[in-house]
């Protein structure tokens, strides 16, 4: 690819985006932009008091999100040009529905909607659909403390409202069933989803239960 071109990658918590973002990146020769979540200084609290710290956590979710994109996005790469990222642009505002009550989430959106709303969206996006417990499984390996206390009920949650999001997208969704790719030890996973992308395949939104699937487009 030598045009710009902005692959976002999503799903639920410990689903796999940074792993997937990262393999992109390299396989496609992309700048990569990684969420940076460890650093949000009310996560620990949240975790601990979600209805006490939504809105301090959920706000500084956003501007980094923001900075981050606004950043990246805005310059040109000629030798770069494709660029990776392992969320949407729209996350905060997904996750925000569901951790903040409706007063909070109204001046939240009034914020978001006022930044957000000349940042790029992405040309296309790879969902990662996995079951809960491969969630569950998936965070209790990884080990962060921060995520110890997260619910199979909020999990669910989450995975509701990205089902009505995938709904609302007017751009190319390829929807993985994540039991399905491993991306991470088998390259020839990884290798399907890159010559999906590099062929432009994808059209509308595609669902993929299976690797023999993908590499029949």
């Amino acid at each position: 690819m030598t045009e710009p071109y902005f692959i976002a990658i999503e799903g639920n918590i410990g689903a796999g985006k940074t792993t997937l973002a990262k393999l992109l990146a390299n396989a496609l020769n992309a700048r990569l932009i990684l969420e940076q979540f460890a650093e949000n200084p009310f996560l620990h609290e949240f975790y601990k008091n979600p209805e006490r710290w939504a809105f301090a956590v959920e706000m500084a979710f956003m501007a980094e999100r923001y900075k981050q994109l606004h950043d990246q996005l805005d310059r040109i790469d000629l030798f770069q040009p494709v660029i990776v990222s392992d969320y949407h642009p729209l996350k905060s505002k997904l996750f925000s529905s569901v951790n903040l009550d409706e007063k909070e989430f109204y001046l939240y959106e009034q914020f978001f909607d006022t930044l957000f709303q000349k940042i790029r969206q992405p040309d296309l996006m790879i969902f990662l659909r996995a079951d809960i417990q491969t969630l569950l499984l998936n965070i209790e390996n990884r080990g962060r403390w921060f995520e110890r206390g997260i619910t199979p009920e909020y999990l669910q949650r989450i995975s509701d409202v990205y089902s009505l999001f995938l709904k609302t997208l007017n751009i190319p969704v390829l929807i993985l069933k994540r039991e399905s790719f491993d991306f991470l030890r088998f390259e020839d996973h990884l290798m399907a989803i890159v010559h999906a992308i590099e062929t432009r395949k994808i059209k509308g939104r595609l669902y993929v239960s299976a690797l023999e699937e993908l590499e029949n487009l």
